[in-house]
């Protein structure tokens, strides 16, 4: 089925829609229709958000990610050894393409370390103790000669929990 030229709703383009609810002339064009910019230049999605916060959007009947979207239509497809679409930003609404780059899973977990984005101590969800107790023990640690099992029996988790803290392998963002 052929459709009639249409004017893009957001540049004023003519356009062959491919759909019959096709307003506009590119995924950008749709895209830059609903985000705000903000003091960051970070162009923030304003429609739906899954539960990451990322952008969603219809584009030709199929859901996509409105980063992930951005980053295609601006610096091409996706590189086999670079699937991800990494946010300078670390907001995931933006789709920005300026804060937007192709990564690795590898280079996403990189970011997230260094900018400290990741659960740690009690946020992390798995933790047994809490900031308090780990303070506690660092000090037994620090001022006696009490080994780690029977820490571990004190505050009912395995010795391992204590060889790590004494090692700095956990709870590596408290002082020792």
């Amino acid at each position: 089925m052929k459709f009639n030229t249409k004017k893009c709703k957001k540049c004023g383009n003519d356009f062959q829609p491919t759909g019959n609810n096709q307003d506009f002339c590119s995924p950008i064009c749709k895209i830059m229709e609903h985000i705000t910019i903000d003091e960051n230049d970070c162009w923030n999605w304003n429609k739906c958000k899954n539960k990451h916060a990322y952008g969603e959007i219809r584009w030709r009947g199929t859901k996509h990610l409105t980063h992930r979207l951005t980053c295609e239509s601006l610096h091409g497809p996706a590189p086999e050894d670079k699937p991800y679409a990494l946010h300078k930003c670390d907001n995931p609404s933006c789709c920005n393409p300026d804060h937007l780059r192709w990564g690795t899973a590898q280079e996403n977990s990189s970011d997230m370390t260094t900018r400290k984005r990741s659960a740690h101590g009690e946020k992390q969800g798995r933790s047994k103790l809490t900031e308090k107790q780990v303070i506690e023990i660092i000090e037994i640690i620090k001022s006696s000669n009490i080994i780690d099992k029977e820490i571990a029996k004190k505050y009912n988790v395995c010795r391992q929990s204590i060889n790590f803290i004494r090692n700095n392998k956990s709870w590596t963002h408290l002082p020792r």
